[in-house]
């Protein structure tokens, strides 16, 4: 499962993870309805771009910061942009879905802790009954 392999390279807590998306989205969608329709040379563009990637690289450090510009891909800045805001709520649906399906694989159907894998092996009776495993 992909979201198994997602959860061994994940900087922060996977509910971290959904406040981090908020967070951006927060950023994302005023820019996405406020100022990107103001927008009409590539230049100008290009300065949004800049800004909007320093103020996420100086408010955040570390990997946290691509969380942050995650944003950058929602908003889907094309050269012919088209502002259909319907298009922009799928696509953070699709995110959050994700990050929900990040999380149930973080709780079920096993634990990714390494403390808990660690006593689970150790005391192989916890998941098998009353008798060790590979006894009669």
């Amino acid at each position: 499962m992909i979201y198994m392999s997602l959860l061994s390279f994940l900087p922060v807590h996977p509910v971290m993870l959904l406040v981090l998306f908020t967070f951006g989205f927060l950023f994302a969608v005023p820019a996405y309805v406020f100022v990107l329709p103001g927008l009409t040379l590539g230049a100008e563009l290009g300065v949004f771009i800049f800004i909007y990637t320093f103020v996420g690289f100086y408010l955040f450090k570390g990997p946290v910061t691509i969380f942050f510009l995650m944003g950058l891909f929602v908003l889907g800045i094309d050269n012919t942009m088209h502002y259909n805001f319907a298009v922009l709520l799928s696509v953070m649906m699709i995110f959050y879905l994700v990050v929900l399906m990040i999380i149930l694989s973080y709780y079920f159907p096993f634990s990714s802790r390494p403390e808990h894998l660690f006593l689970v092996m150790r005391n192989p009776t916890v998941y098998s009954g009353s008798r060790p495993i590979g006894t009669r």
